[in-house]
């Protein structure tokens, strides 16, 4: 959104730059964009088909969620308690009673080394990480494979506040979602 007046604004799609000009936006120009991580990752020679194999996952009647954090570090928008209650929000759905029937597989995509939570000074946070990865229904998906790949195959993506792919899997026409522990 303009809240002053710009020369231009870009925007992820053209829903994003019709509800600018119908917000009054004072802007002289307006261009639609991709998402950048499009880009980043267009030459990415991962498949979903190979990250399956490399992981040793099924496909077949499997049903991916997509599990996005944000950044993590002190002074950051999401410290220690926000990535504690999304990744308690992923553990209790994934032991829900309603899960335990079917099969769904969380694939988390940190944007950092999950060991970095061992850092923490937070004993629940580290619990909880080392709790997830024993779970045979949470996969780490690594750090190099594009957004992309899980979004164009995922039944949802869950981002925590401040992460951009969920508003990439909407913007594909994809369900998502927006994790914040204080809404």
């Amino acid at each position: 959104n303009s809240y002053t007046n710009y020369d231009c604004e870009f925007h992820w799609g053209e829903i994003n730059k019709l509800s600018s000009v119908n917000s009054k936006s004072l802007s002289k120009q307006h261009f639609v964009i991709k998402s950048i991580w499009t880009h980043v990752f267009k030459n990415s020679s991962d498949t979903f088909m190979d990250l399956c194999a490399k992981l040793h996952l099924h496909q077949k009647g499997t049903k991916f969620i997509n599990c996005f954090n944000s950044s993590y570090a002190v002074n950051s928008f999401s410290g220690d308690d926000e990535h504690y209650f999304f990744l308690h929000a992923i553990h209790s759905v994934i032991n829900a009673e309603f899960i335990a029937n079917n099969d769904i597989v969380f694939l988390y995509k940190s944007k950092f080394p999950l060991d970095k939570y061992f850092l923490s000074s937070n004993n629940k946070l580290i619990d909880l990480v080392r709790r997830l990865r024993k779970h045979q229904r949470f996969v780490e998906i690594p750090n190099e494979v594009s957004p992309h790949v899980l979004i164009d195959h995922g039944l949802l993506t869950i981002s925590m506040a401040y992460t951009s792919p969920s508003l990439e899997a909407l913007i594909q026409g994809k369900k998502a979602i927006y994790f914040d522990y204080k809404c």
